[in-house]
């Protein structure tokens, strides 16, 4: 047991000489870089950045999202300018007088020049 408490003293002892007056009194003169006010300002400065650059990322999902849209609406204005070409090109053929013509002598109909009246 003698040893015991011979190790107990020396390690009480170092305990003792390393909380020495002069190492107090070194980490109280050691000041922080910043004072409160540059880390407010810091703070308020960091804030005001994360703010705008949330700004700046909804914007840029914003522009994409309306591009998106454009694009499928010319997309969708494409397909109904050629559904009409078609139509029209359909109407052409459809309403051609030789096509008439044979359409109604197929159906047992007859020209009579007669009686046939111009509308203007």
């Amino acid at each position: 047991m003698p040893a015991l408490e011979q190790y107990q003293h020396q390690h009480q002892h170092q305990e003792q000489v390393q909380v020495s007056p002069k190492q107090k009194q070194a980490v109280k003169a050691r000041r922080s870089i910043f004072s409160p006010g540059e880390k407010l300002l810091c703070l308020v400065l960091s804030i005001v950045l994360a703010y705008f650059a949330v700004g700046v990322v909804q914007t840029q999902a914003q522009l994409f999202s309306v591009n998106k849209e454009s694009v499928a609406i010319q997309k969708e204005i494409e397909t109904e300018t050629k559904l009409n070409k078609d139509l029209r090109d359909q109407v052409s053929e459809l309403s051609m007088p030789e096509r008439i013509i044979a359409k109604a002598q197929a159906l047992g109909l007859s020209l009579n020049d007669q009686n046939v009246k111009a509308v203007e």
